[in-house]
């Protein structure tokens, strides 16, 4: 009877890092998954497997930074990893403050990108995160938001149903220009001056 095996495990499905936050992956949120995934096993296999998740300039500095030390613990590696990738300076807030939904744009386009920015920034309060989402509305969505204290899902959901309210509505009748213009008459001359004009106001 031949022996039994062990059950060969999965790798889990988490994105690797590769140390560009643009694509929206930041280094607090790659941790997290990575050790909620790695939660059975010891921190020593955390910082063996971990290299399989990294990639491009993160790999480099892993292999070239990070493990010099080979009494690193599985804490020291979170803080140098966070120490070189976490955004601590003010630019997202500045980028997040100046991003406001645009002519044509989907609120849900909106909503993801600026998300994106403010996920960055460092234990920012939700109340915060949607008190910025409202700032970068027009007028028309952001009196529907006075007063409110939404959770970021709560506050995607309020204002899609805004959009498609707005949507639904006739699009406002075009001014009339020439409705009080007014008019030139030809009268007769009364200074000697040929073809003397006057205006007058216009009649509806």
């Amino acid at each position: 009877m031949a022996p039994s095996r062990s059950p060969k495990l999965s790798r889990p499905k988490i994105p690797k890092f590769n140390g560009k936050q643009e694509v929206g992956l930041t280094i607090e949120a790659f941790i997290r998954l990575f050790e909620r995934a790695f939660r059975a096993v010891t921190d020593d296999e955390k910082i063996d497997r971990l290299m399989e998740f990294l990639e491009g300039e993160a790999a480099d500095f892993y292999g070239a930074d990070v493990l010099l030390d080979p009494a690193i613990t599985w804490t020291d590696v979170c803080a140098k990893l966070n120490a070189r990738y976490a955004h601590t300076d003010i630019q997202p807030m500045v980028a997040a403050t100046r991003r406001r939904l645009q002519h044509g744009e989907t609120v849900r386009k909106y909503f993801d990108d600026k998300t994106r920015i403010l996920r960055r920034v460092p234990a920012l309060p939700e109340v915060e995160v949607t008190g910025l989402l409202t700032d970068g509305l027009p007028e028309a969505y952001r009196n529907h938001f006075l007063g409110s204290r939404l959770t970021a899902s709560e506050w995607l959901q309020k204002a899609q149903d805004i959009e498609a309210e707005l949507k639904r509505r006739p699009p406002p009748r075009p001014f009339n220009r020439t409705s009080n213009q007014p008019r030139v008459q030809n009268t007769a001359p009364t200074s000697g001056r040929p073809g003397a004009h006057t205006l007058t106001a216009g009649t509806n």
